[in-house]
């Protein structure tokens, strides 16, 4: 059998779909953190239909191949929903740098056991863990500091706008400078003499 993962077939569960003590947001109830297990739910957006044709062909098969995108995201997904389903099943991991043919057949002979990609679904699971008890956290902290506008947070998103804002500002703030460069020979030795930031002097 052959079928396709696509887009994210599963969702972490938000705090409060876990525990409802969580269904509010307050100071109080944060961190949210080794109380909470990571959880996933099957996604409304038409990715459950996907899933469950996936785990139909599962469950008529003696093994699986995992050809996911060949790097860390695309084994924390396969690696997810596999948990997530309970399969046990043999699994080989199909490492495809592209989907050229003369790739695709190579990879196929050199596939391996998925067991020796644990460390790469290791890393998913923490740096997955990591953005979303982050974000989550964050999030609920500075919404209800600001008086419930919601003020999302995110380990790409912050940092990548903290980059923005501080250089829009560098820019607002430019101030305009001169700067001098004098070259001559002193006693049959060059030398440069700068006035101001030498970056400018050229």
């Amino acid at each position: 059998y052959l079928s396709n993962f696509f887009g994210h077939i599963l969702f972490a569960k938000k705090p409060e779909e876990m525990d409802p003590r969580y269904k509010g947001w307050k100071l109080d109830t944060l961190p949210i953190l080794d109380d909470l297990v990571y959880q996933y739910s099957t996604g409304s957006n038409g990715t459950e239909t996907q899933g469950h044709l996936l785990k139909t062909l599962a469950e008529q098969s003696d093994a699986i191949v995992n050809a996911c995108d060949p790097d860390r995201e695309g084994e924390g997904i396969f690696r997810n929903w596999l948990k997530h389903e309970c399969i046990e099943l043999p699994v080989m991991r199909l490492w495809a740098p592209s989907l050229a043919q003369s790739d695709l057949h190579e990879s196929w002979q050199k596939m391996k056991p998925s067991s020796e990609y644990d460390h790469l679904g290791e890393a998913q699971t923490l740096r997955a863990y990591s953005d979303y008890a982050v974000g989550m956290n964050s999030t609920r902290g500075y919404t209800v500091q600001a008086g419930g506008q919601l003020l999302p947070v995110g380990r790409v998103k912050t940092a990548t706008l903290s980059l923005i804002v501080t250089r829009d500002r560098e820019v607002e703030g430019f101030v305009p400078s001169s700067s001098y460069k004098l070259s001559g020979v002193w006693g049959g030795l060059p030398f440069d003499l700068v006035d101001g930031p030498a970056e400018k002097a050229d």
